[in-house]
């Protein structure tokens, strides 16, 4: 800063320089500084020479004025002091704020402190650097990731950003981050590095110029851009115990100590003790947390002893394995020897391999028969930890461990990941009611109880798929839910993700039975769903047609129905109505004997498609009768939003914009009572045309703005386009014609590219008549009356697969 500040000083219309000085300050925290930096140039410029800053300063002005600082992170808060690495920490915090370092790798053994140490050095390069990524910083673990071919979709869902269009999920994701300035911290990378995930990661750092990787792993990557940090045991004393305070190796087992023992003060034959300890494990974190942890019930003196017969005992040639993993793997052997002195406990410990991330203490003592007391003794023993929701968790290598000592004794396996599974699925029924019952019903404690237990609702629905004996009804009540959780927190990435793991768990051995048919059906009619949430229609179409006979000669009517009901949606998207009505009255028909919980969507649709194509008395008749049958249903908070939003857009093109108003914000509260944001949205597009054809233009505007703000949030890309539509309409009834063409324009190419051909139609005459372009130059297809509307029209609504 100093330095372009002499420089500006030279020379003050160096406009280069000063856009160097306004991001300096910007990453330094300092952000009213740096806008005031362009405000007092800007006002120089005007006052001397009467002209304005360059185009790129002003660019540069509008991204900072609108980025907030510092910039968001998803980083988990520490645990803990952090102990040494200051040495470590301050080469990558050098590496961060370097411009030509794209990729930084830290390398070390399972164990060593990789991730520990990549979160404490981008947290202290945040402290002196707030607004260094200028777009965020954003962490990964990928411990769980079973395979490369999902790094674009789990890092789309730790961005918040929603797939759409024809294009390939990574094409998508590298377009999204190509003018983006933030930090992937991608941990425990190890176990994906092939030449696929390679080639990825090369092509992810050639598009995307401004995003910097930080990544943990055991291999290095031998890519050309990389910067490796090699990590080894923290730093111990090498045969004295002289200082031997001052070493890392020795504070951190002095901490963890302490954590388990509050009086623990280690006189001179306890560090004697302690130097040699961390000498056996080469300074290894986990190690030492591990035996640390024993130092409340044995002395030092006891701990390191017992560790050295271990060591003395491995068959394993050195050459076989590094010295360290020997090390580590004779501490948790210690460790488990020590837990084998109390039967209960031991079982309780090996049993805890059936759970999956975070678990509570209610899950812990149904699955396991653990007591309370026993789980608290595993956390102090760090074979259990607790995150910041004081939740349990278990460090993967120990998880590995526990797994093999499980898998010693099958039948105990089974048993024990039966009773994983049981206690899920009966979680996931309970949280969504009485059998039967409508989940919308249930909305906030589903969504709760899915949230806290995800990673181990998954694991159970991949266990019963894998398993030829699975209870068809446990495994549809996992789906179900999962479906309703993914639906309601816009994770269809992840949706996508899961349900093609669980079709590919169920068909790893298959036997052709029905119920194997039945289910591979559902889960790739659910992936066709996803693929229609994320705006990728053809995709969703070409695997709809691909199921859509075997579907039919399996003569289930509820899933029937659906996917015939998806078929209208893809059909409406596409701008023939008439196709979607003769879809949707197909999956009426294939549920006219069911309840109204199967009939209600399809009714829904039928309105929308009526709306969308003009046929107001249609739209009205079907959208009645869906809310008839919700409120018989028992679900007319659910079915509230949704029938008033289509009343009021009725009105509205009736020309009863008072009624219209009225209608559409009783809409608006029935969609913030049930807190579904793109029902929110809906709700305040539809407004803001009503308060556009009311003549109320900065009302209209305060509501448009009010959706594009939570949308921001939502990254849904179609609402976007409808957001755009109706703002081009409100600039048009101003006379901005400028500014509706701008919107316009931003509508056409969103619609075009996810294939939206209805409201495709409707963009592009608003266009043409704006730039008086004929409508012939758009397309060779007929462009729909401009009246017709299927901005309205909704995503399958996930009810009614399963009898």
């Amino acid at each position: 800063v100093n330095s372009l500040n002499r420089l500006l000083a030279i020379d003050p219309y160096d406009e280069a320089a000063r856009r160097e000085l306004m991001l300096a300050l910007f990453r330094r925290g300092e952000r009213n500084a740096s806008l005031k930096s362009y405000q007092d140039f800007q006002a120089q410029l005007r006052q001397e020479l009467d002209v304005e800053p360059e185009t790129a300063t002003q660019a540069l002005y509008q991204r900072l004025k609108k980025t907030a600082c510092p910039p968001p992170n998803n980083l988990p808060p520490p645990i803990g002091n952090f102990v040494g690495r200051a040495a470590e920490t301050a080469q990558i915090k050098r590496l961060l704020t370097q411009p030509n370092c794209r990729l930084i790798s830290i390398l070390g053994a399972g164990g060593v402190g990789k991730t520990s140490l990549s979160l404490q050095a981008v947290r202290q390069t945040l402290k002196t650097h707030p607004g260094q990524f200028l777009d965020g910083v954003f962490f990964t673990p990928l411990a769980s990731l079973q395979s490369s071919s999902f790094l674009s979709t789990t890092l789309a869902e730790t961005l918040k950003f929603n797939f759409h269009g024809k294009k390939t999920s990574q094409a998508q994701l590298f377009d999204f981050l190509r003018q983006k300035e933030l930090l992937l911290v991608l941990d425990n990378f190890e176990h994906l590095i092939a030449p696929d995930s390679i080639k990825w990661l090369a092509r992810l750092l050639d598009t995307a110029p401004a995003v910097k990787v930080l990544l943990t792993s055991q291999e290095r990557l031998n890519l050309q851009e990389e910067h490796v940090i090699d990590l080894r045991g923290l730093p111990y004393p090498a045969a004295t115990t002289e200082n031997a305070a001052s070493f890392s190796a020795v504070q951190l087992f002095t901490q963890h100590a302490k954590r388990v023992q509050h009086t623990f003060n280690p006189q001179s034959k306890d560090m004697a003790a302690i130097v040699q300890l961390c000498q056996l494990v080469d300074g290894m974190p986990l190690a030492i947390e591990l035996a640390a942890a024993e130092t409340r019930y044995f002395s030092c003196r006891h701990i390191a002893a017992e560790i050295q017969k271990r060591l003395d005992f491995q068959s394993a040639p050195a050459h076989n394995r590094p010295a360290r993993h020997i090390s580590l793997r004779a501490a948790i052997e210690y460790s488990w020897a020590l837990l084998a002195e109390s039967e209960h406990i031991i079982d309780v410990a090996r049993r805890l391999a059936v759970f999956h991330g975070a678990f509570d203490l209610a899950a812990a003592t149904k699955i396991t028969n653990a007591a309370p007391h026993q789980l608290i003794s595993l956390v102090d023993r760090s074979f259990l930890q607790r995150n910041e929701r004081g939740l349990f968790e278990i460090h993967p290598l120990i998880h590995q461990f526990l797994a093999e000592k499980l898998a010693d004794s099958p039948a105990e396996e089974l048993t024990f990941r039966n009773r994983h599974v049981d206690y899920y699925a009966a979680l996931a029924i309970t949280s969504s009611g009485a059998p039967g019952d409508n989940m919308e019903r249930h909305y906030f404690e589903v969504l709760r109880v899915v949230q806290t237990h995800l990673d181990n609702i998954i694991a159970a629905a991949i266990w019963l798929a894998r398993r030829r004996d699975f209870s068809q009804r446990r495994l549809a009540s996992l789906i179900e839910t999962l479906i309703f959780y993914f639906l309601h927190t816009h994770h269809y990435q992840q949706w996508k993700a899961v349900f093609c793991k669980l079709r590919q768990s169920l068909l790893e051995t298959p036997d052709n039975s029905a119920k194997e048919r039945w289910l591979a059906l559902v889960l790739s009619s659910r992936i066709a769903e996803a693929n229609i949430h994320l705006h990728a229609y053809g995709r969703a179409k070409k695997q709809l047609r691909a199921i859509m006979d075997e579907t039919r000669a399996l003569g289930n009517a509820a899933l029937l129905s659906v996917c015939l009901e998806m078929e209208s949606i893809l059909a409406a998207r596409a701008g023939d109505f008439s196709a979607a009505t003769a879809y949707a009255k197909q999956a009426l028909a294939a549920v006219e004997t069911h309840s109204g919980q199967y009939q209600w969507p399809v009714y829904r649709t039928l309105g929308d498609i009526a709306l969308a194509s003009g046929d107001l008395l249609a739209a009205q008749t079907a959208h009645e009768k869906a809310f008839a049958l919700a409120v018989e249903m028992d679900s007319r908070k659910a079915g509230l939003s949704v029938y008033k939003l289509a009343m009021g857009t009725i009105a509205r093109r009736q020309g009863r914009l008072q009624k219209a108003r009225i209608l559409l914000n009783e809409a608006l509260n029935a969609a913030h009572v049930i807190g579904k944001q793109e029902e929110i949205i809906a709700c305040l597009i539809a407004l803001g045309r009503a308060a556009t054809d009311s003549g109320d233009f900065d009302e209209a505007r305060l509501l448009l703005a009010e959706g594009a703000a939570l949308n921001d949030a939502l990254n849904d890309y179609r609402q976007a386009a409808l957001l755009a539509l109706a703002q081009g309409r409100l600039a048009e009834a101003k006379q901005d014609f400028t500014g509706a063409q701008q919107f316009y324009t931003q509508s056409v190419d969103a619609f075009e590219e996810i294939d939206d051909r209805a409201n495709l139609f409707r963009a592009q005459r608003r266009l043409a008549q704006i730039i008086q372009i004929p409508e012939n130059e758009f397309s060779g297809q007929k462009l729909k009356p401009a009246e017709a509307d299927s901005s309205g029209l909704r995503q399958p609504t996930s009810v009614g697969t399963f009898q």
